[in-house]
């Protein structure tokens, strides 16, 4: 496969067509599920490319085929401070399947739920319930996600609600409210939550149809 040596043209340090066909020989390897050792072997070189934005995207492809090499958490972690607000939201989603998370992993992914994007504050919540990681902070993200107009986001947030641990869950009010929701997955995916946590009371309407 040709593509795999995409690294041996010259690499110059700066953003150009080089690079990007670099950036691009990356997408085509990453279409695989799952990687072959060959191509994983390919992608780890490209970690080390002069070029940040091929470094991003190998760690962003290695990490979402479950890789926790610490050149690629390292990579997607820096990637997470940078400037552009949806490169540090693809960095954190991309960190998500790590199973070992470190604590400056787990630091700069609740740092980003106080981050000034929206879509950053919530890839950092979901990402952070995957871990089984449940700060104070996540309750008013969770309690945000549940507002948005976004589907997913309400989803994602009553699935972190019923994994969080006892002692963290006051959401009898936010969990009323989605008995409400427009959308009929999300209510009912809130009465399996009101069930499963023996919450007192009944829901206020049908919320099957």
């Amino acid at each position: 496969m040709r593509v795999l040596g995409y690294h041996d043209a010259g690499l110059p340090g700066e953003w150009n067509q080089s690079a990007l066909m670099r950036r691009e020989a990356i997408e085509v390897l990453g279409e695989g599920d799952p990687l072959s050792p060959r191509v994983i072997t390919a992608l780890q070189a490209a970690l080390g490319d002069p070029v940040w934005e091929v470094r991003v995207r190998a760690a962003q492809v290695l990490a979402g085929n479950g890789s926790e090499d610490e050149a690629v958490v390292r990579i997607l972690l820096e990637e997470a401070e940078t400037a552009d607000a949806d490169a540090r939201a693809r960095a954190i989603w991309a960190l998500r399947k790590n199973r070992r998370p470190g604590e400056s992993a787990i630091r700069i992914v609740e740092g980003a739920l106080a981050d000034v994007a929206e879509d950053v504050r919530a890839y950092a919540a979901a990402t952070l319930m995957r871990w089984q990681s449940f700060p104070p902070t996540l309750g008013p993200v969770l309690r945000e996600m549940l507002a948005s107009t976004e589907t997913w986001r309400r989803m994602t947030a009553l699935v972190g609600l019923g994994a969080m641990p006892a002692e963290a869950r006051q959401v009898r009010a936010l969990i009323q409210e989605a008995l409400s929701d427009p959308e009929p997955d999300v209510r009912r995916e809130a009465l399996v939550l009101w069930k499963k946590l023996n919450l007192e009371g009944r829901p206020d309407r049908d919320t099957t149809r």
